[in-house]
């Protein structure tokens, strides 16, 4: 095998799940896609989620070969909020990973999930991930990730930043479910 096949193996490979943090406003859609509208609130040094189908493990670099998109925090690693529009093939989705100093994977049954409809704009709420240190082990932090409804916010940001969005295609809001966990998903995450 020559080099430049092996190099372009290598790159589908690697950025097979990578996705665009926001989709442009004329970007066509086939006719079983959809584009997820959220916003995405990160704590300190939480740095990416990843979204995967169900019924695919999320643990380990083979999971995160199977992931439909991944999610950048509007700051690296930083505390801020975004609004994101992502295209996504109609379906159910998983937030399957939290990438902190590493990363916490949450499978079916765990995991906040929600779902895209096709040639729609769906609005699932916003994802907020809040970090804290554990108080005897500085490598090892709790994780808590929540859905929050702020449909007006994210609607007045969309027509003032993506107003073409919204002309287009018609809005439903499906807020994420939590998973059958009391709201909280404390979990440890030591590199």
């Amino acid at each position: 095998m020559n080099a430049s096949i092996a190099l372009a193996m290598l790159a589908a490979m690697l950025l097979g799940g990578c996705t665009t943090q926001n989709i442009k406003a004329d970007a066509p859609l086939a006719a079983d896609e959809g584009i997820l509208v959220t916003d995405i609130h990160c704590g300190v040094g939480v740095k990416w989620f990843e979204f995967h189908a169900p019924g695919h493990s999320t643990k380990g670099y083979l999971g995160s070969m199977k992931q439909a998109a991944t999610v950048h925090c509007p700051v690296f690693g930083g505390a801020d909020q975004a609004v994101r529009t992502i295209r996504l093939k109609q379906g159910r989705y998983l937030v399957g990973k939290v990438g902190h100093e590493t990363e916490l994977s949450f499978e079916d049954g765990q995991a906040v999930s929600f779902s895209v409809e096709a040639g729609k704009l769906t609005y699932i709420g916003g994802l907020r991930v809040q970090s804290t240190p554990h108080p005897t082990d500085a490598r090892t932090y709790y994780v808590d990730l929540r859905v929050i409804d702020d449909e007006a916010r994210v609607k007045t940001q969309l027509q003032r930043d993506y107003p073409a969005l919204l002309d287009r295609l018609p809005w439903q809001k499906r807020l994420a479910q939590d998973a059958p966990r009391s709201g909280q998903v404390p979990a440890a995450l030591s590199p």
